[in-house]
This record gives structure tokens, C-alpha cells and sequence, in this order.
């Protein structure tokens, strides 16, 4: 066995799966908006140089 591989994110909950996710709870509840957690991680992943859960969720945003 070798190193393990390195994750930007743990493979059960990549930003595509977020975005999926989101859109999915949105479209099944009707709500005016989501509140989400976890923006702490994200701001860390970004300053890390790992940003595409910040992007994902900025992108979302937008939407």
C-alpha cells in the first residue's frame, strides 16, 4: 500500500455533490433561502490555496 491520496476535500463531499445537494434541498422544499454551515472550513481550504468549495458556494450565490 502507498501513501494515501491527497484530498482537497474528503471524496464523500466534493463541491460538485454540494452544489447537487443544494440544488436538489431547494427544488424538494420550496424555501426562500438556505442557510448553510461549514463557511469556517471553506474561508481555512481557501487561505490553504484550496478554494473551490469557496468558489462553488460563491458561484451559488449568484444563481
Amino acid at each position: 500500500m502507498g501513501a494515501p491520496k491527497k484530498y482537497e476535500s474528503t471524496p464523500s463531499m466534493i463541491p460538485e455533490k454540494l452544489k447537487k445537494n443544494i440544488k436538489r434541498a431547494s427544488e424538494k422544499i420550496k424555501a426562500e433561502y438556505i442557510i448553510l454551515w461549514g463557511f469556517e472550513y471553506w474561508y481555512v481550504q481557501k487561505l490553504k490555496r484550496y478554494s473551490s468549495y469557496w468558489e462553488a458556494v460563491k458561484k451559488l450565490g449568484n444563481e
